[in-house]
């Protein structure tokens, strides 16, 4: 069964997430802190995220309100390789549905073969995968913030302020052995915003 040689149904995923809140007569707060993790479905794939955010309103005086709120979020991920590549024989999801249930991605002795020769030396989609090992995170951050205030009665001004940027990277390899032997490459690329 192809669909469970290349696919865990079973992918555990995990989070935790913690906050506080509180006020007094004049201010209100709010903190939280979370994190995930996910093994993916599809093979060689996973997520993992850390977020941090926080909001603060406060009244300075009677006629003058601030507030801040940030946000902070770091995540580190893979995805299967190929998953993008359509009807491409290396997509596990084409792959699976493609192969024919009598070839084994076993040899006598149990392991896992590297290529399939009776489909004319097509390479194993997760050989390939473990060979090109791809990865990619972003760091994120957002904030806010006011000041509010009423010179007279009826009457609000409020100035906002506003920031928002990230770094994303990702990075790719091909290990120079099987179809690559002799001619790895590594690869890395980066994006910033603000």
């Amino acid at each position: 069964n192809w669909l469970e040689y290349f696919f865990n149904e079973q992918a555990p995923v995990w989070s935790v997430d913690a906050s506080v809140s509180g006020s007094s007569d004049k201010s209100d707060y709010y903190f939280s802190l979370g994190t995930f993790d996910q093994t993916g479905t599809a093979p060689y794939s996973d997520l993992e995220r850390y977020s941090i955010r926080s909001n603060i309103n406060t009244n300075v005086n009677d006629w003058l309100k601030m507030g801040i709120s940030l946000g902070l979020t770091y995540q580190d991920y893979r995805t299967a390789g190929f998953i993008t590549s359509g009807n491409s024989w290396y997509n596990p999801v084409s792959a699976a549905n493609w192969l024919f249930p009598w070839i084994t991605p076993y040899d006598e002795d149990g392991n896992e073969r590297q290529v399939f020769k009776e489909l004319g030396g097509m390479y194993n989609t997760l050989y390939l995968q473990e060979i090109q090992p791809s990865s990619a995170n972003y760091i994120r951050v957002n904030g806010n913030t006011y000041q509010e205030i009423n010179p007279i009665k009826g009457l609000t001004i409020r100035a906002q302020q506003a920031l928002e940027g990230y770094d994303y990277r990702n990075s790719y390899k091909a290990l120079p052995t099987g179809p690559f032997a002799g001619a790895g490459t590594a690869s890395e690329d980066f994006s910033r915003y603000h």
